[in-house]
């Protein structure tokens, strides 16, 4: 539940209030032929419950200044309601069955943004501050350790405070932005693969202290009145101070250029996607998502599109991406699985030259 008010011209705020609730089960078998999983009852693994008031003001300061501030207070819940744990072939007790967790978090930031009256130009800077409660894949999922328990639920909420800066120009044939960050965040929950654990290997969730950094900027001109030339530039940095070595799951250095053509009913347009090679990585760390397989190569892949609008609400469009049938993966991939009877993959390759065609109607 959400509600807008005004405080005359001057001030507006949101104000709300959410509440959430999810209960987890899951069936499995770890003899699929002789006892199908598809038979089992389904048993309840975890509970999870938040209910959380949020609040975002804006007010103008001066003739060209916006002053915006947000404030969220969440109250967590977690159950872990596993009463065993499957530790190689056999099951063991839960060193953590029937806890409960039961905590408080708050976030919050503050913004200043100014119009500049000599450009069609605003400047912003702003803090922000975050705490976030582990989730039901951090803490409980296939079994998630920690790096001194057979159980994960303890893990740590993380903690991110965030400094960030840029600009917005828009003009009538050129407008571009740009923008940079800086956080440092405590208690990082990192998701840590093939962690030996005495004669035994398993994945761990841990926290670490972190910072990340980084900046992106795009920009649109307009060449005449039917093209448009478009760029964009992104970067990102990670650091894992308690380990002294990269963040993992960190993307590379990547630029996109594009040129759209629009005359009439048709248009076309063309696009060069280049990455950088990322050679800052830890094998085997990474987040719920994925994890770092190694170093991987750069790449540039262009791709063409073209279309025709026959009449209003009409639209028939087609294209050929990765035209030069390029053979990239990207360096943010899903974690691997041992699977018996499947080949051991590392990462996967992006598809080859593909063609599509779209046709889309509206009524």
């Amino acid at each position: 539940m959400t509600a807008d008010l005004a405080f005359g011209q001057r001030g507006e705020a949101t104000v709300g209030v959410d509440r959430q609730e999810n209960r987890h089960t899951l069936r499995s078998s770890m003899n699929q032929a002789m006892m199908p999983y598809q038979d089992m009852d389904r048993v309840e693994d975890g509970r999870f419950h938040n209910a959380g008031v949020f609040g975002e003001f804006t007010v103008l300061a001066g003739a060209s200044g916006r002053v915006i501030a947000g404030l969220r207070v969440d109250n967590w819940y977690a159950e872990d309601s596993r009463e065993t744990l499957n530790l190689g072939m056999s099951r063991v007790p839960n060193p953590t069955a029937g806890e409960e967790r039961n905590e408080t978090l708050v976030g919050g930031f503050g913004r200043y943004e100014r119009d500049l009256s000599v450009a069609p130009l605003t400047l912003y800077v702003g803090l922000g501050h975050v705490e976030r409660f582990p989730d039901y894949w951090e803490l409980i999922s296939a079994g998630k350790e920690s790096a001194d328990s057979l159980s994960a639920f303890h893990t740590r909420p993380e903690k991110t405070t965030q400094l960030d800066a840029g600009l917005v120009y828009a003009a009538t044939r050129l407008s571009f932005s740009a923008s940079a960050f800086y956080s440092d965040v405590q208690d990082y929950i990192l998701i840590q693969s093939n962690y030996l654990k005495g004669t035994r290997r398993t994945t761990i969730s841990r926290n670490v202290v972190a910072t990340t950094w980084g900046g992106e900027a795009d920009a649109l001109y307009a060449l005449l009145p039917s093209l448009r030339l478009s760029g964009t530039l992104a970067y990102t940095q990670g650091r894992n101070a308690t380990d002294d070595a990269p963040l993992a799951q960190m993307p590379p250095l990547e630029a996109r250029i594009g040129l759209d053509y629009l005359r009439g009913a048709w248009t076309a347009g063309a696009l060069v996607r280049s990455v950088a090679e990322q050679d800052r990585y830890v094998i085997n760390q990474g987040n719920i998502v994925g994890q770092d397989l190694g170093p991987t190569p750069g790449f540039t892949v262009f791709s063409i599109n073209g279309g025709w609008r026959p009449r209003a609400g009409m639209l028939l469009t087609a294209g050929i991406d990765n035209l030069f049938d390029r053979t990239y993966a990207e360096h943010l991939s899903r974690g691997g699985a041992m699977v018996s009877g499947y080949e051991q993959t590392t990462k996967v390759n992006e598809p080859g030259r593909t063609l599509w065609m779209k046709f889309d109607l509206a009524f």
